[in-house]
């Protein structure tokens, strides 16, 4: 396409502003708008900032805790803790997630075993936590009641999560900061394999809301895609909707476009 300047009479007419007269023209059968042109060019200049090597080091640790969790998943028992599980729409509706009304100890099999495949890669990859990483392997492993409790703190909020996991750091030597991070991470290996199981319960239903209808955990990024397409064949659209992914258990679920999900 012709650029601006071009001298081309059946485009831009020869007009003023195709060299820098009023914002908006109109010749012909186009409408040229100076404002948009400058800043699309000005935007060719910008440049993004290289990365800091600490935004590189964290970058690439939790790159390598990511495909340790996905490897872990071969690790789990055979059959899923939860086989069946009674869909409420009034619930749901409500806005109570899939796995609320679930008791956290059906995870404890599962939960243990994705601890003792996880833990040592952790250790690997966080040095200077790892004893106490190693020590809360050994409580969890060793009495079924600290898998427990990691379990029912990782299913409540606020200060009785707080409690529980004091609780934890109790029973071995480890704080409760590096309890609940190491436990979440091991739930989000339990969790990745159940969501796909539990996803088309709940994939014709509206869920509008910020937090993810199967785990309730808030999303770690948010992606434009396609629209699904319209039963008419008449209505074409080429926008795309919003969808969010969750952190916990990587569910997607559409969402509105314009407004924040916090």
């Amino acid at each position: 396409a012709p650029s601006p300047g071009d001298d081309n009479p059946g485009i831009y007419g020869g007009h003023p502003a195709a060299a820098g007269g009023p914002a908006h023209t109109e010749s012909g059968f186009m409408r040229f708008d100076h404002r948009k042109y400058k800043i699309q060019e000005e935007a060719k200049l910008l440049v993004p900032p290289p990365r800091s090597d600490a935004v590189t080091a964290i970058a690439t640790v939790f790159a390598a805790l990511a495909d340790r969790r996905a490897a872990c998943l071969a690790a789990l028992p055979q059959t899923p803790p939860i086989a069946e599980l009674d869909f409420d729409p009034a619930l749901f509706e409500a806005g109570t997630p899939l796995l609320a009304t679930v008791d956290p100890a059906d995870f404890r099999e599962d939960f243990t075993a994705a601890a003792g495949c996880l833990t040592p890669g952790m250790i690997e990859l966080f040095p200077a936590i790892a004893g106490e990483l190693a020590a809360l392997l050994d409580a969890i492993s060793g009495n079924p009641a600290t898998a427990d409790d990691c379990l029912a703190a990782l299913w409540t909020e606020g200060g009785e999560a707080d409690a529980l996991w004091e609780k934890v750091a109790a029973s071995g030597a480890v704080s409760a900061a590096v309890a609940a991070f190491a436990a979440g991470e091991a739930m989000k290996v339990c969790l990745t394999r159940m969501a796909p199981l539990l996803a088309p319960q709940v994939q014709k239903e509206s869920w509008f809301r910020g937090y993810c209808p199967i785990c309730g955990a808030y999303p770690d990024a948010g992606c434009l895609l396609p629209k699904e397409p319209e039963e008419s064949e008449y209505l074409l659209s080429k926008s795309r909707q919003v969808h969010l992914h969750c952190a916990r258990c990587g569910h997607v679920w559409r969402y509105e476009r314009l407004k924040c999900p916090a």
